[in-house]
């Protein structure tokens, strides 16, 4: 049975919605699947109900980003547990309020581009994005008006840092986002730790200093990664006794180098790598799913 810790839908970026996500993995034969969407928790109520519909173990997680100098630093919240209302409904207020900034942030960049002759409507960019408005929509728009040749183009000429239309996004400080995650039962996974551009030397020193502030573990296994870069990764995290994980960083059909279930060079994810994720009842139920797996092929 195939597992992904790592996965996005039309709540934030993805091209699939939440259920329709959690078909696509069970049919491709994820039965261990985390919805990692970015900065919001909008999408996980209709993906754990599918999951539970088709027998699905579902771990309810997020992908936040952080304030960082360089790079870009996501924390994965892995398997939040729902019984913590109170701890989740602070995790939503505080997304919120980020996300007021970032609507601010939003409407600074049409500003912006307005001002350099490319009108923006807010509310048809606002029409592309399921839930939460990113750069990636109004990149999108920006492609579909005719402004740019493609996406990538729109970053390219308006949208990347040193850009005309170019406005930081307010994140997260560390100690903040992985008190939210712990708080919520979650545990605190370094995203693609490839995204940090850091040099290995440096990278050791940072991980030793996230673990220091309660970051639980580290991406290994990713769709981005070499198998030399994983295998480095890994001995990073048993180095510093962190945690190990793996997903594929699944956005939809169209991103034809990422498949659920499978990361480094295409490979598919250890399902180990889930065991240390899960609560008592959670193990339960996948240990019995992997009897009656067994069962079946027989």
């Amino acid at each position: 049975m195939l597992i992904d810790l790592h996965s996005h839908s039309t709540a934030s970026d993805g091209a699939d919605a939440p259920s329709v996500l959690v078909d696509v993995a069970f049919k491709g034969g994820v039965r261990a699947l985390a919805l990692t969407d970015h900065d919001t928790l909008a999408g996980l109520d209709e993906a754990s109900q599918q999951a539970e519909a088709l027998g699905m173990l579902f771990l309810p997680s997020i992908e936040i980003e952080i304030n960082a100098q360089r790079g870009a630093f996501h924390l994965l919240g892995l398997n939040f547990d729902a019984k913590k209302s109170q701890a989740m409904q602070q995790l939503a207020l505080a997304l919120d309020q980020q996300q007021k900034q970032r609507e601010e942030r939003n409407v600074e960049i049409l500003s912006k581009l307005n001002a350099l002759g490319l009108p923006c409507d807010y509310a048809e960019i606002r029409a592309l994005a399921k839930d939460v408005v990113g750069r990636v929509h109004i990149a999108r728009y920006l492609f579909m008006k005719g402004y740019v040749k493609s996406q990538q183009a729109a970053f390219d000429l308006y949208l990347a840092n040193g850009r005309p239309a170019y406005i930081r996004k307010e994140s997260f400080e560390l100690a903040e986002a992985v008190a939210l995650i712990h708080q919520a039962g979650g545990k605190a996974i370094v995203a693609h730790p490839l995204s940090l551009y850091q040099s290995w030397r440096v990278m050791a020193e940072s991980f030793a200093q996230f673990k220091a502030i309660g970051v639980d573990g580290l991406e290994a296994y990713h769709s981005s990664c070499k198998a030399n870069e994983s295998r480095r990764f890994v001995a990073l995290a048993q180095s510093l006794g962190l945690l190990v994980t793996g997903g594929s960083d699944y956005h939809g059909a169209k991103y034809f180098s990422r498949r659920l279930g499978y990361a480094t060079a295409g490979e598919k994810i250890d399902p180990s790598l889930l065991l240390p994720l899960l609560r008592p009842e959670q193990l339960a139920q996948w240990e019995k799913m992997q009897y009656e797996a067994m069962d079946k092929s027989f």
